[in-house]
């Protein structure tokens, strides 16, 4: 099994999402009279947290790049300049790879319950036609 950090799997990513659009939903709610206090409290809590979540993930990728850093000046001689720039553009490339295929698995994994979502609710619209359209067995005509 492989160890993450935490926040930034694909629930984390959805939680963060949903999160920073439930002021948007609230609004909705607000201009058709159905918004409280409470509602918006538990709007700013989530958004509180979500906000949380992304310092976390930017302090720590901030501490591992100066620790990166760190590591490399002590490994490297003024004459291997090159190959840091080399490192660093690959450490760049290999976050943005990563960043893309994530947000892909998301959308994919968003557009997935939605399409299941439709596609169970035109089924059951076929089930209840179905339904209608038999006669209703009468109980005294069974021998």
């Amino acid at each position: 099994m492989v160890a993450g950090v935490p926040g930034v799997g694909i629930s984390g990513l959805y939680y963060l999402l949903l999160s920073f659009l439930m002021p948007v939903h609230e609004l909705y709610e607000l201009c058709r009279g159905r918004s409280s206090k409470q509602r918006w409290l538990l709007v700013a809590d989530q958004l509180a947290n979500a906000v949380g979540i992304l310092g976390s993930l930017y302090f720590t990728s901030w501490v591992v790049r100066r620790a990166a850093r760190w590591i490399a000046a002590l490994f490297t001689t003024p004459d291997s300049g090159r190959q840091a720039m080399a490192v660093q553009q690959i450490s760049a490339a290999t976050f943005t790879s990563i960043a893309w295929v994530t947000m892909v698995v998301l959308a994919s994994v968003v557009i997935g319950a939605i399409t299941a979502g439709v596609v169970l609710s035109q089924i059951e619209k076929r089930t209840r036609i179905d339904e209608d359209s038999v006669p209703a067995l009468n109980s005294s005509a069974t021998l």
